[in-house]
Formats: C-alpha cells, structure tokens, sequence
C-alpha cells in the first residue's frame, strides 16, 4: 500500500510491544458473545484504501483503513468484522494521528468473524482512537463481499471488480464494524490500471497517476452502514440520464452502451427520482447516482442491490435491446420501471435512515417493494401497476405466512438466519401492512408521516418504534378519532400469519369475527381495517375503514353501514387489507346474483378476490355448494378480463371434478360450451398480430375448457390440424389430447399402429399421452387391446399412460379402464397401482361405477395384491364423494332442469350415462364437418 513517508518514518520511530501489555489467552469471545458486536466502541469515519490489479486478470487486493473509533462503554479492547482476509499489521493510534500502539496484538475469531484488537488498558466511554489496518485477500467468485466478475467482448473475457456488501459482506473487503445500526462517514481510495475507471457512492475529487496505475480518490460519504459502500472498477461505458435534478449514469459493458440497452433505463430515472423527492418532500441528499448493469450480481437482493448513489443490478433486469417486439417490450419496460422505483425507494427507505438491526429490515424492503408498484403507478396509472398487490405481493405473502410464518420482526443473529430474513415476509407482506396503513390513514397523512419520519431521522439508524411516531402525528394533527398507531401496526409486526374474517347476517346487525389462518394456527388478534361496498352503496373508489375489528368480534347495525336486507356485500376492497374474508351463505348467494345480473357493479380486482375467497369458502369452512359454484361460473359467459378468468380455474376444476362420473356430467360440458363459445366467436380461436396480453390470455382459458367440453369447432379445428400434420403440410402447434377426441379408427388404428412398431416414429410422445382422449368407443376398445397384448414391444409405463388418460379424459373411458382391470387383474395387478386406483376413486360416482370399482377392490385385497390400508383409504375417497354429492348432486340436477332422485344417489340406482350421450348430435355433425374438410384436403 502507497503510505506517507512521514506516516512511515514515525512508525519506525515508535515501537512499542503490545505483548507485554495483554494475554491474548484470557479472551474468550466464542463464549461470552453471540455473532453481535460488544458495541462498546462505535465507529466515527473510515478511510479506505484498496489497491487492485482486476485489469490485469489478477484477482489479489491489497487494503488499508483507517477507523476513527469512540469508547462509549469501559473496555480494554475493540472488536470488528473480517471474513476471509489476511490481517497483516494492525496500530493503534490517537485520534491526531500520533501512534500509541505499533504492530497491537489482535485475536481472530474465525466462527464469528471477529477480529478483537487489545488496548493497553482499560478506557472510558468518549476516548477516541485510530485503528490502522494493513490487510490483504482476494476477489471472490460468488457475487458476494469484493468480488470479481466478467464478461465476454468479441470471444475476449473481460474482468471487472464490484462489491455486494448487504447482509455481512462488508467484512470480506476490510476489517470494520459491519451491522446495519453503526453508521459513519466513508473516504475512499482506490489504485487501479490507468485502462480502467473506478466508481463508488460519490463523486471523484482526484486522479492521481502512479505509473501503469491511477489512484481514484472519491468525496467522503455521509455517515452509512458499511453495508451500502459500494465500488466498482471496470471498463464499462456509460451513457447519462436525461431530465434529472442530480446527475446520474448509467454503466454497462461498451457494446450494450452502443447497442443503446440502457437508454430506456436512462429515460426513466430521472422522472422517478423527481416524483419520489415530490411525494416524500426530502431530497435524495446525495451530488449523483449512478446504476451499474453486471453479469454476475446476488440472488439475495433479487439481482439489484441499493447502495447508496451506485445502484448496481443484473444485466437482464436493466437493460432492454431497443429491437425487442412492441407487444413484449412494453412488459420489460413496466418490469424495468418497478425495479428502479423500489431500489430507489431504499435511498430514502434503508439508506437515508437505515434499520437498527435485521430485526427491522423490512423498514427498506417492505417500502422497497410498496413502491415497486406504487411509484410507477403514479408515473403511469394506465398501466395499473398496483395491480402487483392482488397478483403476486398479497397471494405469495399469504403463501409465505402460511408455509413458514414469522413476524416482520422476528429477530435473527447468526448468517444463515440473516440469509433466511430475506424472505416473502419482510418483503411483500410488510409492502402489504404499509399499503394497508396507507389506505387507513389516507395518502395524504400517510405521506406527511412518512416525511416526518425522515426528517426526523435523517442519517440515522430506526427502529418501528420511529415510523409509528411520525405517523401517528400526522395522524393527530387530521383525525380525531382515537386510533394508536403503535399498538395497532405491532399486531402485524409482532405477529405471525393473518386473519380470516367471517363476515354474517344476525338479524338487523353485520357480525365481523376475525380468525389466525391456516385455522389450527394459535389464536390471535390483529388490529383489521375493515372497509366495504354494498348494494346499496356500492362505490369501490372510496376506501375509508369503516370498522376497526381490535377484537375477536364486532358487531355493527346494518344502516351503519348502508346494508339493507338481502343487499351483497364485498369486504376489503381491492384487497388493500392484508387478510382475507368468508362470507356466510346468504351474502354469497347475494354476490353471486349481483355477478350474474351485472358483474360490473363490481370491480374488476374484487371480482377476481371473490373467487379466491368462493375457494376459501368451498374447500375450508363448507361454506357453500355445487349450485353456487356453478352459479359463480355461469357468470363468466359475461367476464373478458384475462385476470378473473385465471382465478376462476379452481372453481372450474373442482366442479369438473364433483360432476366427473355423474348424470350431470354432459350438462356440465353444455353450460361450459355456452359460456365460452360467445367469447370464442368474438375473439377468434387462433391469435392475431398485435393482440393484448388480455386477450391472448382470455382465448387460452376459454379455448382450454371450450375443448375439454367437446365443443364441435375447438375439437374439429384441433383434428384438422392433426390430419395436416400426418399429411406433412402441417406444424405440430395445436392439442393432441382434442384431435383425438374425435379421431375416426382409420387413422387412429394407423397412429396405434406406428406407436407400437416404431419408437422413433414422428411425435411419438404426443400421441402415447393422448390416445386415451378418444371419445369413440372403437378407438378406446383398440387402444386396450394393445395393453393386453404382451408382445407387441409396449413398455409398462406406455401402457400405463393409456391407462391413466382413458381414465381421467371421459366417463367412458373410465367405465372402460375399469372394466378392463376387473377382468385382467391377475395378468395386469400392477397397472392397479396406489395412483391408478387413486385416480378411478376420485373418479367412480354413481352406483354401477362404484359396485365395479369395489369388486376390483375386493378381487386385489383377497389376492393380497393390496393391503387393507390402502383399500381404507380407496374407499374412504368414495365414501367423501357420497358424502359431497349427498348434500349437493339433488339442486345440482334441479340446476341443470334434469330429473332428481327421490333418494340420495348413495342408495338409488341411476341409470350410467352413455358415453358422450349429450354430445352424441354435435360430435356426429362435427365428424361430419371434419370427414368434409379431410376430402377437401385430399383433392
């Protein structure tokens, strides 16, 4: 390292040995701490020097800091951080400079990546001191601590060096006090081949040449944690952003610079930057910003990483090649905008005031991932990007807090817990608390708290304790109804998981009661912002709470809420409080009318909620029945929005799955086709240049379930395509399973044919996993054939596949595979496998079906090839398909206009359905059509 020669000739003047002044061996820090520093000394500035040779392919660094220290408890020694580097020489000086210690003893405590430098005596709290700290190590390869990375220019890899600091890494670059609380002030120098540049969180204030090196020396930051330093030394160019009130620019490799894949970036940094210093009224504090593209970044920090003034990112998240297609390039764009917006709000949301500890870093990551969605949506209020909350912060926070719940401010110490504190919950779900406080107290208060809590706090280290002050004084000074903010917020902070509210009818009154879910969870109480819409008022634009549920239940008077009897009403509207709500039965019945007459009395976001709630209320409190689902996806005849339609699918699924087996079955396809027929005639079945992704999504709902119906077109256009592809005029870009549907026998015994004599016969795989689609009766009869038939060269699994698909496709074809297995089961018992069995379980439901599927039982239990727990656990399927179609198959078959058994179907003997009975006139039209188009093709 380059010293003053003042600096050295002193310290070849004083020598002093510190062995004489402290037994090394009475330290015992691996018992007596944790993996926190002692805080007994904190940190005033650190003066940085690195020296390295990146540029040359060379991947040693060599350093040198400079920590001004203040004592504020008694001690005789000072502990830091280090990882992976070698401590060469450290002395101990006094706060002018003059050495008081050369070469002090310091003990390196590897598990814990201290280092404890001992002092001659004990000191009291106010004493300064200078730690002097030569020390040397090497890029890492793993996008952590001082790490190198590279990139590949015309076939010629080039390296560049970089820092990700944030969680601990600060430690693998210099000895130094690294936990987010302990701030200050940061000189840095770094000494690099004159062919590269270096850039840190501030400006440049000197070059200073030294031969082939130059030494880059960079203005003192404001007081930071170490884990927002942040340099990088490279060739990369730049381009620099337009309309900005600081300057900022953009690096990347020279040819992405040329190729122009950071001028959208560069476009959009400057508007953000102003919006965010508009709405929160503090100024981003420091004289530039800049953001860096690399190849190689962290996982940890989702490929971008805040420092303060030199944002860094992965390439693929920044960058946008100008060529890319209009359709796709708006989708980068809007993705590119919310990554910017968030890592910006970490300037002011983590940097400008930091988290005391990990405890509380979702004070930056929870505000980094709010503003993702909110900051570009003030930029762009069309694009609806707050969208973001309902389609992913809100469902993967509820995933979270189910799967491994912890409280936004759980508390963790050693590195593998601070890795795992980078989760769902301080992220998403802390970006949903804060929209939820938000809409609460209104964007105007929550606004001005948030500058009080910047203000107040500026450069300095919080707590929740900090932001609860700042938002409840806003609060005061608008509201005068009692709400403590401190006491409510802790309830989600504090706590694990969220509620359910039930929501109900008593008499003239609404009951809230709320409720931990998952529903075996322990019991809490969380502080809910209720806020409603009604038939009698419906308006979702206002999103005032009307009721703060503080308490298990609450009970409010209808007109308090403008309810009127009979009236629908939606809970948590937009979703914008982080819980979820079960409706009784009559205000289900009620929302359902609503969506059938006009579904756009309610919004769209709340109309998409309401079916994640109808599943809540199907599959976790029996809240409702088969009529009511069906009465949910009646109304999707009228629904074009993409985004409802995709949380319509585990409704769909589950009735298609209750109705599977039964009498009802064709009456289900029919209302299938009706309700996506229109939607198909109106947007086509094939895509168009230059559709909406709403559009493109809505065809793949509609055609998927359109042909699962065996509507004649979807199923005949599919079978069309399948014979151009076997004349060789034709791609495979279209559903095997519905060409062979309806595939006559000639080329279905053709395609058989082909299967079992040639394993490299074209397409071979789609065709083994659909042939069990056959509706033809022929076809399915042929197809089994070939599973009994040992010696034509099948493998088991091929036959298993036939199997499993004529099992799950129709009735038919699960009469037939279940047909098959009763008469064959010695031959074929281990096709009557625990999936195949579990398959015909879920599948068998009226009597016929079920008295064959028990005989199969029987005949397998007796033969011992199934024990009895697993015929328990066959029958018990069966027994909770009764048990549904018990409580629900009577109005089902009301719904459909057919006629009811007098007696539950557990004990009545329904006719079995005949296989494709109720599409028996339009399959025969649409051979017909499709025999029509084959002649066509062949002349």
């Amino acid at each position: 390292m380059w010293k003053s020669s003042a600096v050295v000739l002193l310290s070849v003047i004083i020598s002093v040995s510190a062995n004489i002044l402290i037994d090394s061996n009475n330290l015992d820090v691996d018992n007596e701490l944790g993996y926190r520093l002692p805080n007994n000394t904190v940190p005033i500035s650190y003066d940085i020097q690195i020296d390295t040779h990146v540029h040359a392919n060379v991947f040693n660094f060599q350093g040198n800091v400079k920590i001004h220290v203040k004592i504020v408890e008694a001690t005789d020694s000072i502990t830091l951080h280090y990882r992976q580097i070698e401590i060469l020489k450290v002395d101990i000086l006094l706060p002018n400079g003059v050495p008081l210690i050369l070469n002090s003893i310091f003990n390196l405590y590897e598990s814990r990546d201290f280092v404890v430098i001992a002092l001659p005596r004990v000191y009291q709290p106010n004493t300064e001191f200078i730690l002097d700290i030569s020390y040397q190590g090497a890029l890492r390869n793993d996008a952590a601590g001082f790490y190198r990375g590279s990139y590949l220019d015309r076939g010629i890899t080039r390296w560049y060096a970089a820092t990700q600091f944030q969680i601990d890494y600060a430690r693998h670059a210099m000895p130094c006090f690294d936990e987010p609380g302990l701030r200050a002030t940061m000189k840095l120098s770094i000494r690099h081949g004159r062919v590269y540049q270096a850039i840190s969180n501030t400006d440049v204030v000197e070059y200073v040449p030294d031969g082939s090196y130059v030494i880059t020396r960079f203005a003192a930051t404001p007081a930071i944690p170490t884990y927002l330093l942040a340099f990088i030394v490279s060739d990369f160019g730049s381009v620099n952003a337009n309309a900005t009130r600081v300057p900022q620019k953009l690096y990347g490799t020279p040819l992405s610079i040329q190729q122009g894949y950071l001028d959208f970036a560069a476009s959009k940094v400057g508007s953000i930057l102003n919006i965010f210093e508009m709405i929160l009224r503090v100024n981003y504090p420091l004289s530039k910003m800049d953001h860096a593209a690399l190849s190689q970044v962290s996982w940890l920090k989702s490929y971008a990483m805040e420092n303060y003034g030199l944002i860094t990112y992965a390439e693929s998240e920044l960058q946008l090649n100008p060529s890319t297609p209009a359709a796709y390039r708006r989708i980068l764009e809007n993705r590119i905008t919310s990554l910017i917006s968030g890592k910006f709000a970490q300037q002011w949301f983590g940097n400008t005031v930091s988290p005391k500890w990990w405890t509380y870093v979702w004070l930056s990551e929870g505000f980094a991932t709010f503003f993702e969605a909110f900051l570009p949506h003030l930029l762009a209020p069309e694009e609806n990007f707050m969208d973001k909350f309902f389609e992913d912060f809100t469902p993967n926070a509820f995933n979270a807090d189910e799967r491994e719940p912890w409280p936004m401010n759980q508390y963790v110490e050693s590195p593998n817990e601070l890795r795992m504190k980078f989760n769902q919950i301080v992220s998403r779900k802390a970006a949903c608390v804060i929209r939820m406080y938000k809409e609460a107290i209104t964007d105007d208060v929550f606004f001005v708290g948030l500058n009080k809590y910047l203000t107040d706090n500026l450069m300095k280290s919080a707590t929740p304790n900090e932001l609860h002050a700042a938002l409840q004084a806003a609060y005061n000074a608008t509201f005068t109804a009692p709400l403590n903010i401190a006491k409510s917020m802790s309830t989600w902070e504090d706590q694990p998981g969220y509620p359910v509210v039930h929501v109900s009818i008593d008499g003239n009154e609404v009951t809230f009661k709320q409720q931990r879910y998952p529903l075996n969870s322990e019991a809490m109480i969380y502080s809910i912002p209720i806020t409603l819409a009604t038939k009698t008022k419906p308006s979702f634009t206002s999103k005032a709470t009307k009721i703060w549920l503080d308490t298990e239940t609450e009970s409010i008077l209808q007109v308090q809420i403008d309810f009127t009897p009979g009236d629908w009403m939606v809970v948590n509207l937009d979703q914008v409080g982080y819980f979820r709500v079960d409706y009784d039965l009559e205000l289900w019945r009620a929302i359902i009318d609503q969506l059938y007459d006009d579904h756009k009395v309610i919004n769209r976001i709340n109309r998409a909620v309401l079916f994640q709630e109808f599943d809540l209320a199907r599959n976790k409190f029996n809240r409702v029945y088969g009529v009511d689902s069906l009465g949910m996806i009646n109304y999707l005849r009228r629904e074009k929005d993409s985004t409802i339609w995709n949380r319509a699918q585990p409704t769909l699924s589950d009735i298609n799955y209750r109705l599977f087996g039964t009498a009802a079955y064709d009456q289900f396809f029919g209302l299938i086709r009706n309700i996506t027929k229109p939607h198909l005639e109106e947007i086509g079945y094939e895509g168009r240049d230059g559709e909406d992704a709403n559009t493109v999504e809505l065809r793949g709902y509609t055609k998927q379930w359109n042909c699962l119906a065996v509507d004649g077109d979807c199923v005949a256009r599919d079978f069309t395509a399948l014979i151009l592809l076997r004349m060789g005029t034709g791609s495979a870009n279209f559903d095997f399973c519905n060409a062979l549907k309806i595939t006559d026998r000639t080329n279905y015994a053709e395609i058989l044919e082909a299967i079992i004599t040639d394993r490299n016969a074209a397409y071979r795989n789609n065709y083994m996993f659909s042939m069990g689609c056959s509706l033809v009766s022929e076809n399915l009869d042929r197809l089994l054939e070939a599973v009994l038939d040992a010696d034509n060269g099948l493998l088991s699994f091929e036959r298993w596949a036939f199997l499993d698909t004529m099992t799950t496709q129709s009735n038919m074809g699960l009469e037939k595979s279940l047909d098959f297995l009763n008469d064959n089961y010695v031959e074929f018992h281990r096709l009557a496998d625990d999936y195949r069995l579990t398959l015909m379980a879920e599948r068998v439901k009226e009597a016929p079906m079920v008295a064959k599927f028990k005989n199969l039982l029987e005949k397998l239990s007796t033969t011992d090839m199934i024990n009895s727990d697993s015929k328990e656990s066959y029958l018990k399927e069966i027994e909770d398909n009764q048990e549904w179609l018990k409580n629900n198959y009577y109005d089902i078959l009301m719904y459909f206009g057919l006629e009811a058994p007098t007696i539950p179907p557990t004990t009545t003997t329904i006719a079995p359905t005949t296989p494709g009975s109720g599409n028996s006139i339009f399959l025969s039209i649409g051979l017909v059509f499709v025999c029509l188009i084959i002649n066509l093709l062949k002349n």
